[in-house]
């Protein structure tokens, strides 16, 4: 759960699929010898882990019960990720509304 809780984080701070390669390319997967940092980037797999999250950088539509719309993104979990919704879910919904509430 280590990693998908990075990698969730990631995705809910990623305010575009440019910005999520790049903090995906900034994970640390390994040390040298040298004890300097091994990247995923340093293996090619930012690119790779972008375009399967590709689909997932985009906030879900649903409806409430009493009939009201509401994004769900992300993993608002703080024992995996930071504990609130994505940041494109919410910049999403204060474009479409005067006001938003938001899990933290």
């Amino acid at each position: 759960i280590t990693v998908a809780s990075e990698v969730m984080a990631i995705l809910c701070l990623a305010t575009d699929l440019k910005d999520l390669e790049k903090r995906l390319g900034d994970i640390i997967v390994a040390y040298r010898r040298d004890k300097s940092a091994v990247y995923a980037r340093d293996l090619k797999a930012d690119g790779a882990m972008a375009v399967l999250l590709k689909d997932a950088m985009q906030p879900n539509l649903v409806q409430t019960l009493e009939n009201n719309p509401a994004f769900v993104h992300g993993g608002p979990f703080a024992n995996i990720a930071h504990g609130c919704n994505s940041v494109v879910a919410t910049t999403t919904a204060l474009k479409l509304a005067d006001y938003v509430v938001t899990e933290a």
